[in-house]
């Protein structure tokens, strides 16, 4: 009797979404070379724009006739669960990110009532990155230095907008199939409040970029299952 073998699924594309006043370098240290890989910047929101109309645009630059995976880390964790509202990825691969509105800490609420993030010049917001990356997690110099550099990058447009998109964020019911990937030492969204599929020892909400190893042996894992 002839044996027939069973037909892999094409490799999905991935698509990378950073976080807030991140870029694409975030994800420099996880390297998945062997997939269609693409990488989003973020641009500044149009009047009105809400997280529905921001992550339709975004949709709309995925190349929705083959198979695709979102990867979004931290905000884009967020933008990841809203562009899946307009298009159909295999699924959602989040890195220190929520899957709903629920697992938000209640300590970043104060925010919602005391809107700093409207009034403070981004120019003071960027000076204060070393104090923003310490909350985050700590790190070496070069990684500092990646983090400013990044904040530099962004504007005070979409910092705001942002910001205020995450605080006041209605999303409660993940994708079916959303994958978690979370450090044990995330400071910004605490692990206690996530249930992750994949957990990271030690790891802080920065851990894309000191822990990318790990992060891509996760994410090689997920994909596997995908592709099956």
């Amino acid at each position: 009797m002839e044996t027939i073998e069973a037909i892999a699924k094409p490799k999905p594309a991935l698509y990378f979404i950073p976080g807030l006043a991140a870029t694409p370098a975030i994800f420099r240290n996880i390297k998945v070379d062997d997939y269609d890989c693409h990488y989003f910047k973020w641009e500044d929101p149009q009047p009105r724009d809400t997280f529905t109309t921001y992550s339709n645009r975004l949709a709309q630059r995925i190349d929705t006739t083959k198979p695709f995976v979102l990867v979004g880390c931290s905000l884009g964790g967020l933008m990841s669960a809203e562009i899946a509202k307009h298009v159909k990825p295999e699924c959602i691969i989040l890195i220190s990110s929520l899957t709903h509105r629920h697992q938000f800490p209640n300590r970043l609420k104060v925010f919602r009532v005391f809107q700093l993030y409207r009034i403070v010049p981004y120019p003071v917001i960027v000076s204060m990155v070393g104090q923003i990356r310490m909350m985050k997690g700590g790190g070496n110099k070069e990684e500092s230095e990646l983090v400013y550099q990044m904040a530099r990058e962004s504007t005070g447009k979409f910092f705001r907008w942002a910001c205020n998109q995450v605080l006041f964020w209605k999303h409660s019911e993940s994708h079916p199939n959303t994958y978690h990937i979370h450090g044990t030492k995330d400071t910004l969204f605490p692990i206690r409040r996530i249930k992750p599929h994949y957990t990271i020892d030690g790891g802080s909400h920065f851990m894309v970029v000191n822990e990318g190893k790990k992060i891509e042996k996760a994410i090689r894992e997920i994909l596997e299952g995908v592709t099956k």
